[in-house]
């Protein structure tokens, strides 16, 4: 049996398939392209199939990880190939290596929020996160005020022709920052009107601020 993790990209229509559906995309893409999952034992039994950081639906990303055990002593040649063919537009396998780090090495993500509308500022974006913004934040264990800033690790912010462009490493893991947050405050705390944003994400990184993968 093989341990493995794969890196993929997930954009264009793929960022609107919700995490239920895209655990199923991807068990009839390994049908389709003819690699054995492994399956746990017991009367229901289950592949071993897991997404390291579940993404929103409506994101997109160039980082997505999945983790998936298989019944092969080595991987065919061709398996990126076949997997391509076998996923639907907009999902798009990168690389496979075998699985050694820990998901508990994540520490943060690198995110893209672009906000489109009226009435932004790049200096009033800027000088908002600098200082405590306090929100209800959502938890396992219910909802609470938090300072949103807290998870922020680093924001910078450039103009659009109508909005503004925030690039952000978020605290990720067992306590982290949607990005949608952001967005959020500057609804609540700026004179702005937001039509609508985009999100990407861009990397995962480690506790050194490293590529996870």
């Amino acid at each position: 049996m093989l341990k493995l993790r794969m890196q993929y990209r997930k954009e264009g229509p793929a960022r609107y398939i919700s995490h239920l559906d895209l655990m199923r995309v991807f068990r009839r893409a390994f049908a389709r392209a003819e690699v054995p999952l492994s399956f746990s034992q017991g009367f229901n039994p289950h592949p071993y199939l897991s997404v390291v950081l579940p993404l929103p639906t409506g994101f997109s990303s160039r980082c997505e990880l999945l983790d998936f055990n298989v019944e092969l002593d080595r991987l065919p040649d061709d398996f990126l190939t076949r997997m391509t063919a076998a996923l639907p537009e907009g999902i798009v396998p990168q690389y496979v290596y075998l699985r050694t780090r820990p998901v508990g090495d994540i520490a943060a993500v690198r995110c893209r929020i672009g906000i489109h509308g009226e009435g932004f500022s790049v200096d009033d974006t800027r000088a908002l996160f600098s200082r405590p913004v306090r929100m209800m934040k959502k938890t396992k264990r219910g909802e609470s005020e938090v300072d949103i800033c807290t998870f922020i690790r680093s924001l910078e912010v450039s103009a659009l022709p109508d909005g503004v462009l925030i690039d952000c490493v978020l605290a990720a893991g067992s306590d982290n920052l949607n990005p949608e947050y952001l967005t959020r405050a500057l609804d609540e705390y700026t004179p702005c009107k937001i039509a609508y944003a985009e999100y990407t994400r861009v990397d995962i990184l480690d506790a050194e601020g490293e590529s996870y993968a």
